[in-house]
Order: C-alpha cells, then structure tokens, then sequence
C-alpha cells in the first residue's frame, strides 16, 4: 500500500528503490521490487547474482546490479565473521568497524 501511494503521489514514473542492504536480503529484496513492478538499484555485493539477474531478466524489469564493495572489502568482512565464530567473545571490550571508502 505504501509503494502504490507513492506511485500515485509522485507519479509512477518517479519511483525507484536504491538498495544497499544486507546481503542476505538481496535476492528478496528484488523478487519484492520485480512483484511490485519498481525499478531499483541493487548496490550490494552478495546474494545469489544468478538468480538475481534471472529474475530481473524473465520479467524484463528495469534494474541496475552495481555491487557497491571490492572483492578485498567483502573478504575482510568474511575473515573477520569468521574469527567471531572462531574465537567468541575475544572481542568484546572492542568496537569494530570495516568501512568502505572512496
């Protein structure tokens, strides 16, 4: 409902989602867009791309697949998830951050 008021509010034409989520959400994110007929911007590395461009490409939706992190960025990411699960609580009077800049 929220979607189709901002289509009938700002036009049809006007409305695009820009996703940078969590990787986990990529895929549903843009079955979720596809359904509601919304062109967006998937900006997140991660997911399932094939699926994820087949399903952009069956329904022949706008759609533009820009992963927004390097390869070394989502690697990091990984190594540090990784020592988390390996050695918990090692961290935990630290704050951490891994942070893409440009």
């Amino acid at each position: 409902a929220a979607i189709e008021g901002l289509k009938t509010a700002c036009g049809e034409k006007n409305v695009l989602a820009i996703d940078y989520t969590h990787p986990s959400a990529v895929n549903s994110n843009a079955e979720f867009y596809v359904s509601q007929k919304l062109p967006f911007v998937m900006g997140t590395t991660g997911g399932d791309r094939e699926k994820l461009l087949n399903v952009v490409n069956e329904a022949k939706h706008f759609a533009v697949i820009a992963p927004n992190m390097a390869k070394q960025i989502v690697a990091l990411q990984a190594a540090l998830e990784d020592l988390a699960k390996k050695f918990p609580g090692a961290f935990t009077t630290y704050k951490m951050a891994c942070r893409e800049s440009h």
